[in-house]
């Protein structure tokens, strides 16, 4: 599974909407979107939000390849 489907799996089963979840981790909705869709990357302090707001504590399992 592609790493983005990973993240979108995780965000599905927490019930949680990919605008609200960026707007929680103060991205741009439009921007994670495009970060979910690979035309951008994530920045590492990005992934580490992302990890400690879903409660992930392997940060290679969500983005690293």
């Amino acid at each position: 599974m592609p790493k983005q489907n990973k993240l979108k799996a995780i965000l599905v089963e927490k019930q949680l909407t990919v605008h609200d979840f960026a707007i929680s981790v103060e991205i741009k909705p439009s921007t994670f979107y495009k970060k979910l869709a690979g035309q951008s990357v994530f920045t590492v302090s990005e992934a580490l939000m992302i990890c400690e707001s879903l409660g992930i504590d392997n940060v290679k399992d969500v983005f690293l390849k």
